[in-house]
């Protein structure tokens, strides 16, 4: 009942002024001594299925080159990582196992 009745609050002013602003733009910010970073609040917005109608307008000023390296940068970070990464099997083998009595 707690949560349900918490759902259906409106959010506070500063949290519904972030949320339009990503909503419309993407932008993600912080103000002041705020504890998520810009990445933890992409992950809640991101996971709670919360997505930008488009792209910061900025992001138009940039020039195609620098924009396209920008993305590969990105690109090849992940892909570095995922190489490193075991395999979800493995990983669960060796951190998760139950042992069997």
């Amino acid at each position: 009942p707690f949560w349900r009745h918490c759902a259906a609050l409106p959010a506070p002013p500063g949290l519904a002024r972030k949320l339009a602003i990503f909503q419309a733009t993407g932008q993600i910010f912080r103000e002041g001594e705020e504890l998520f970073t810009e990445q933890s609040w992409l992950q809640v917005l991101l996971g709670q299925g919360i997505l930008p109608k488009r792209y910061h307008p900025a992001a138009d000023d940039l020039p195609q080159g620098q924009l396209q390296e920008f993305l590969d940068t990105i690109r090849n970070v992940i892909a570095t990582a995922v190489e490193r990464m075991p395999a979800h099997e493995r990983f669960v083998a060796e951190h998760c196992a139950v042992e069997r009595q």
